[in-house]
């Protein structure tokens, strides 16, 4: 962006500066050539992400204490590692739109209104990789885990408080349009209680939320930089001589 003077020009503002807005804007060390401000229009013009959310088919847990037990939709699914309480949660990934593929997504969780719903533990989440059923999966018939984290997710130690796991978006892209399983799972002694999807509100639930879009690749760091949200004032220059200032 370069500026000019207004000295001379009708309606001229009460003071001599440029005062820009902007949410995404590429500033470049030169005069960029015309393949590069073709592709930054192209890039510019992909349609926007589409971000769903998703509530849980089925989620459960099981209990070390009570290996036998099943309890199916009752109470609020718990995370520890010893005792073990595991989580099971299961959804229906959709399909990525036409012309876009998995960018990003998280998982949304928030604790029980429990006293003792917060956990100082750090809690990983897995793929289940075995068969269950939210009314009969017991401690005893649990569905294998795989080894691989899906993401981690530590500092949930208040009631009633909101957490988010960004998860690995090259486990989850293969299974899109298909039933997917994950567990959070902990190796610690302190509990972390959670809201389950029958909850009265779906916002204290465990919901993912998905990113799906364009695949453009990014500008080389040393061509340009982009600005994502700014604001740039430039200096009165002397009449008749342009006022340019890069940002920084």
């Amino acid at each position: 962006m370069g500026g000019d003077t207004v000295d001379a020009r009708p309606n001229q503002p009460s003071r001599g500066h440029v005062n820009g807005q902007a949410h995404e804007a590429a500033v470049h060390p030169g005069v960029p050539a015309a393949a590069q401000v073709a592709r930054h229009h192209a890039l510019a013009s992909a349609p926007a992400d589409t971000v769903t959310t998703l509530t849980h088919d089925e989620d459960t847990y099981v209990d070390a204490g009570a290996p036998s037990a099943a309890y199916g939709t009752s109470g609020s699914p718990a995370v520890r590692g010893s005792s073990a309480h595991l989580t099971h949660l299961r959804l229906s990934l959709p399909s990525a739109p036409a012309g876009q593929s998995l960018k990003s997504a998280v998982l949304r969780v928030m604790s029980s209104s429990d006293p003792a719903a917060g956990s100082s533990d750090t809690v990983s989440v897995a793929p289940v990789t075995g068969a269950w059923t939210e009314a009969g999966v017991a401690y005893r018939s649990r569905p294998a885990l795989s080894w691989a984290v899906l993401g981690t997710l530590s500092g949930a130690t208040t009631v009633s408080t909101s957490s988010t796991v960004p998860l690995d978006v090259s486990q989850l892209s293969g299974s899109l349009g298909g039933s997917y399983g994950m567990a959070p799972t902990s190796a610690g002694t302190d509990a972390l209680w959670l809201w389950p999807r029958q909850a009265a509100s779906l916002a204290t639930g465990p919901r993912p939320e998905l990113a799906c879009g364009s695949q453009g690749a990014a500008e080389s760091p040393n061509r340009a930089h982009v600005v994502r949200s700014w604001r740039e004032v430039l200096p009165k220059s002397p009449p008749g001589r342009p006022s340019r200032r890069r940002l920084p």
